[in-house]
């Protein structure tokens, strides 16, 4: 089930490695440098897709 994450929770994106995330903006928004939403497959665990 596909799942929002709240801003506070956008660290457990941060694992991701910039090879996996090709995307600048993307990038900016997990490290809370642009605004945007992050929707995870797992909320907990989220995986790169």
């Amino acid at each position: 089930m596909i799942k929002e994450l709240t801003p506070e929770n956008f660290y457990r994106c941060k694992r991701f490695s910039q090879d996996e995330i090709l995307n600048m903006e993307a990038l900016a928004v997990i490290n809370g440098m642009n605004p945007g939403r992050i929707f995870v497959d797992n909320g907990d665990d989220p995986l790169p897709v």
